[in-house]
C-alpha cells in the first residue's frame, strides 16, 4: 500500500486516493482478509506456541530483568557453588535499569512505543508525591489526535522507588543529548559517541525484543520473540478473563483505544476462555 501511495500520489485528487485505482484494489483486498481473518477467528494456539505468555510468566520476566540490574555478577563452579563476584561497567547497569524499566511499563500500562520514548520529565512525566504520573496532550497520543483530548494517569506505585533510582542515580550518568526524555540509546563499546540519543521506534522494539527472547529463554527453557505492541494484547486478554468489568473503560483510556477496538482487535481469547466465567453461573 506505502508503495502504491508512492507510486501514484500525484495521480490523485481526492481524498484518501479515492480516485486511484491501483490503491482502491488494494485496500478491497485488505478488506477481504480482515473479514475472512474475522470469519475464521484468531488461531490463539499458533500465536501462543510462537510468542504468547501469560501475565504470571511476564511478572517472572519483569523480576528477572530487575535483578539484572544488580550493580555485581556473581560466578559459580561447575558443582554450583560460588566462586566469587565482579563488579560490572556502568554501561552494561545502565543498559539491564533501562531493559527492566522499559518492560515493566510494557507489561503494567501497555503505552505504544513512541509514548515511551517520548516519556520526557516536566512533559509528559512528573513527579507527585503519590508517585509518578503521566499527561499527555492531545498531540502526546495516537488517538489525541483524532479526538482532541488527553489523557492522565499513573504508573505503577511498585515502579515508583525503581523509577527514583533510574533518573536520580542511572540516567545522569549517560550522556544526554540535548533532550529530557526518560530513555536514551545506550550505545557500544566501538561507538561510545552514541550513547544519549533519542531513541526511535526501530532501536526500541529492537532492544525489548532481543532481551525478552533472551530473558524467557533463560527462565523458560524456550525463548518468545515478542515486540512491545504485544503486550497490549495480554493486557487486555488478562483482564478481560480475569479482571473486574468495570475497568475496562479506563484500562482502555489509559492504553489510548476504545473498549470496542480492545475488545476487537486486542482480546486473544479463545472461545473456551470466553465462556469459561458462564459456568455454574447460577452459583454465582
Amino acid at each position: 500500500m506505502n508503495i502504491a501511495k508512492w507510486l501514484y500520489h500525484r495521480r490523485s485528487k481526492k481524498f484518501k486516493y479515492e480516485d486511484v485505482e491501483p490503491i482502491t484494489s488494494l485496500r478491497e483486498y485488505e478488506r477481504e482478509l480482515s473479514n475472512k481473518q474475522k470469519s475464521q477467528g484468531t488461531s490463539i494456539e499458533e500465536e501462543k506456541e510462537e510468542k504468547f505468555l501469560t501475565f504470571e510468566e511476564c511478572e517472572q520476566l519483569v523480576a528477572y530483568l530487575k535483578q539484572s540490574c544488580a550493580p555485581r555478577r556473581r560466578y559459580y563452579n561447575s558443582n554450583g557453588h560460588p566462586r566469587g563476584t565482579a563488579g560490572r561497567s556502568d554501561r552494561a547497569i545502565i543498559s539491564a535499569w533501562q531493559h527492566y524499566l522499559t518492560v515493566a511499563i510494557l507489561v503494567y500500562c501497555g503505552l505504544r512505543q513512541r509514548e515511551i520514548r517520548e516519556l520526557a520529565l516536566g512533559k509528559t512525566l512528573f513527579r507527585e508525591p503519590d508517585g509518578y504520573w503521566v499527561k499527555q496532550s492531545p498531540d502526546d497520543h495516537k488517538v489525541g489526535s483524532k479526538t482532541g483530548e488527553g489523557k492522565e494517569f499513573m504508573l505503577s506505585e511498585h515502579l515508583t522507588e525503581d523509577l527514583d533510582e533510574w533518573l536520580n542515580v542511572w540516567r545522569p550518568k549517560m550522556r544526554i543529548q540535548g533532550h529530557n526524555y526518560v530513555f536514551a540509546t545506550i550505545g557500544s563499546n566501538g561507538h561510545p559517541n552514541s550513547m544519549g540519543r533519542p531513541l526511535n521506534d526501530k532501536s526500541l522494539g529492537h532492544f525489548v525484543t532481543i532481551r525478552v527472547y533472551k530473558a524467557t529463554s533463560f527462565l523458560f527453557g524456550e525463548p518468545k520473540r515478542v515486540n512491545p505492541h504485544f503486550f497490549r494484547n495480554l493486557i487486555i486478554t488478562h483482564q478481560r478473563k480475569h479482571g473486574d468489568p468495570n475497568q475496562q473503560e479506563a484500562l482502555a483510556v489509559m492504553m489510548g483505544q476504545s473498549v470496542k477496538t480492545a475488545n476487537e482487535i486486542y482480546n486473544l481469547m479463545t472461545p473456551r476462555d470466553k465462556t469459561a466465567k458462564a459456568q455454574n453461573w447460577w452459583k454465582s
